[in-house]
């Protein structure tokens, strides 16, 4: 286990950090320049949308995704001179990554990236849709 690793799994979860949290009451927007640790997943629920201001910077844990529901939204609005990074708290450590999910037809997932980085994750962005079979 690497030096970095056992840092982060054995650092104390601040009362900013978000342990295994669902956004499901209001939208959330982190202003610029904020730095939030994510343990465990992030999850925007139907309706619901995360906002990601220029600077901002998502570290999330070993094993730890961002999931974005049916009907949910991330806009991630970075800038050419301070981008927005989501990556792991450990550069030596992967994430899952982001997972966009479009089951429901009637209410797909959204996601803008404007200069976003992405990165250290086993996946960076994942769609999961539910397929119809058709007969032609």
């Amino acid at each position: 286990v690497t030096t970095c690793l056992q840092s982060c799994l054995n650092t104390s979860i601040a009362l900013t950090d978000w342990n295994n949290h669902t956004i499901s009451l209001s939208d959330v927007t982190l202003s610029a320049n904020t730095i939030k640790r994510v343990f465990g997943d992030l999850t925007v629920a139907a309706g619901r949308k995360l906002t990601l201001e220029e600077g901002v910077k998502l570290e999330f844990a070993p094993s730890s995704r961002l999931i974005v529901e049916d009907g949910a939204q991330i806009i991630s609005n970075g800038t050419a001179n301070n981008k927005v990074h989501i990556t792991s708290m450990c550069d030596d450590n992967m994430w899952e990554g982001i997972e966009l999910r479009g089951i429901n037809p009637a209410l797909p997932s959204k996601a803008i990236f404007s200069h976003t980085i992405i990165e250290n994750a086993i996946t960076g962005i994942q769609g999961i849709a539910l397929f119809r079979r058709m007969n032609l």
